[in-house]
């Protein structure tokens, strides 16, 4: 954090013109009163908007409209019968508002806690409640109730609390490689310290040199970082895997759901046994971002503090060390899930 702060300091000596910069294009009269702060471009006859809560208000439109209700079917709170286990800055995001979209599948905003779990089920939603929580959201029988954590994937205990919840739980893990999701997550802090001040337009140079703060330049030692630990995916997949069969977690990959976000998400359709609904139709790819948007009336998609196409590099020597560390562990975990990725 005073790595962050000390820069921060720095930065701030700056011309404020060259970096405090609103992220806001021109917006046309027509469009100025429906999302005053989006910023909005357009492509193929379509409007492009950048904003996160216009796109969670457009994927419950899409969710809404593509659900058939049974007759005399209920709306009740429902036990989860899935988790995603994380991993943090490997578009555990992006993957529960996608998969939002889907009619049979129910997110409960916001993170999963342990005591979510860890307590018995005829006092668990009691507790919840008088400690002011937010009870699970409320599902259909047809419906599949999904809670997400960035972080369940690290804590020993949390394997034995969720099969003593439910033995045939169903978890998905999304994985980025390793030193690439360092530095996002060192960039992310970055951006949402200077965030807190003034809105920008994020660019990579920007950044702090990195290098010292992930190794010890001079011995060439990788730091014990919570950013190195939670990139050994490979030790947390122990944990899980003494517990519960292979067969009940879906492992994906952060490039791949980047790259084709269709395909993954149609692998956690099969995954969780439910009527194939997402196609093509749904998503287009922008240049511009370098990333899949929404494809709907208009196009919706992540702000900068998402989804950011260009990022800082390490130095080359830095980046071989870190990924000659990572080397042994991701071999580990590829044995564990038997399948590689491009790391």
């Amino acid at each position: 954090m005073f790595l962050y702060i000390s820069s921060l300091r720095a930065y701030r000596k700056y011309n404020s013109k060259s970096w405090q910069t609103l992220e806001t294009n021109k917006i046309s009269e027509t469009n100025s009163e429906a999302v005053p702060q989006a910023r909005i471009t357009s492509v193929a006859n379509k409007t492009i908007i950048y904003e996160v809560d216009i796109i969670h208000k457009e994927l419950l439109k899409i969710h809404d409209k593509l659900y058939e209700k049974r007759q005399d079917d209920q709306c009740e709170v429902r036990d989860p019968a899935c988790v995603i286990l994380g991993v943090a800055k490997s578009g555990t995001q992006e993957l529960v508002d996608f998969a939002s979209l889907h009619p049979h599948i129910i997110l409960k905003p916001g993170l999963a806690s342990r005591r979510m779990f860890d307590l018995r089920k005829d006092v668990r939603r009691h507790a919840l409640l008088k400690e002011g929580k937010s009870p699970l959201p409320c599902s259909y029988s047809d419906q599949t109730v999904v809670l997400k954590s960035d972080d369940f994937l690290y804590d020993e205990e949390m394997p034995k609390i969720l099969h003593r919840f439910n033995p045939k739980l169903k978890m998905i893990l999304i994985t980025r490689e390793p030193v690439s999701r360092m530095i996002s997550g060192f960039s992310f802090k970055y951006f949402q310290l200077i965030q807190r001040r003034e809105k920008f337009v994020f660019k990579p140079e920007m950044l702090p040199e990195m290098d010292h703060y992930f190794i010890n330049v001079s011995s060439g030692k990788v730091h014990e970082r919570k950013e190195q630990r939670m990139s050994t995916y490979y030790t947390g997949m122990e944990h899980y895997l003494k517990i519960f069969p292979l067969n009940q977690i879906l492992v994906l990959e952060a490039n791949e759901f980047k790259d084709n976000p269709v395909k993954v998400l149609q692998r956690v359709e099969k995954f969780l046994d439910i009527k194939p609904v997402i196609t093509d139709d749904f998503f287009t790819y922008v240049d511009e971002k370098g990333f899949y948007c929404l494809n709907s009336d208009q196009i919706y998609c992540y702000g900068s503090d998402r989804g950011r196409k260009l990022m800082k590099d390490l130095k080359p020597e830095t980046m071989k060390i870190l990924r000659d560390y990572f080397k042994p562990f991701n071999t580990k975990f590829f044995d564990q899930i038997g399948r590689d990725f491009d790391w």
